[in-house]
């Protein structure tokens, strides 16, 4: 799925102004997203804005502005967002460019164990388990929990359905533990998270399935939703 452009002229104007000769954009107001989808809380990063216009002026749909020729900028809930750039050239004439920009957030639906940590000691038979999610700020903050999970760890791997446990894509990203319950000793982690882009197609519905993994021990299958409640 392509953004869609929506683009508009506030007024029809020479993009060079004979009066005065100053360096005006090459084109009217334009932008271009460095990504076609990107997450809550991670930053979004503008490119191709046009150089020399004398006033920048951005508007984001959660309510955020910038008079920055290349901003940058965060969305703090999934969801589609209009974001327009109003520029100023001599004259002064005025132009504007609206493009939707599509923000996701992960949820884990799936995950497969595939090894332990190696201090781990393996039990015979089945091995009660359950995982935790946590935010890693300064202290790591637990999020969500998932109880009543088992398996037999001497017969690796082993796959879970999760019910859409959320997990964050953004600065304070989240950190995935499995951990035996009957002694909270830590089986694996899952805590470097580097694929925070959707490539490939989004499906209409506004999902895009896809597997994330950091390490041998672990796997994630998520979803990825840009309009929660869909």
């Amino acid at each position: 799925m392509k953004l869609r452009l929506l683009f508009t002229t506030a007024l029809a104007a020479a993009v060079f102004s004979c009066d005065t000769g100053e360096n005006v954009p090459s084109s009217p107001a334009d932008f271009e997203f460095s990504q076609e989808m990107f997450m809550v809380r991670q930053e979004v990063q503008f490119s191709d804005v046009p150089s020399g216009a004398a006033k920048y002026e951005w508007k984001f749909g959660e309510g955020g502005v910038s008079d920055a020729r290349t901003p940058r900028f965060s969305f703090n809930n999934p969801g589609v967002y209009p974001v327009t750039l109003q520029v100023t050239t001599a004259g002064p004439e005025t132009h504007s460019a609206t493009k939707e920009i599509r923000i996701g957030q992960y949820y884990i639906n799936q995950l497969s164990l595939e090894g332990v940590q190696n201090d781990y000691e393996v039990k015979d038979g089945l091995t009660e388990l359950y995982v935790v999610v946590s935010r890693r700020m300064e202290d790591l903050e637990e999020v969500d929990r998932v109880d009543g999970l088992s398996a037999d760890l001497n017969n690796l791997p082993a796959t879970f359905d999760l019910d859409e446990v959320m997990f964050d894509a953004g600065p304070e990203y989240s950190v995935l533990r499995v951990y035996d319950a009957s002694d909270d000793s830590l089986v694996a982690i899952h805590d470097q998270f580097e694929a925070a882009s959707a490539f490939g197609d989004v499906q209409p519905t506004g999902e895009y399935d896809h597997e994330i993994r950091s390490s041998s021990s672990l796997g994630s299958r998520m979803v990825l939703r840009y309009n929660e409640g869909e």
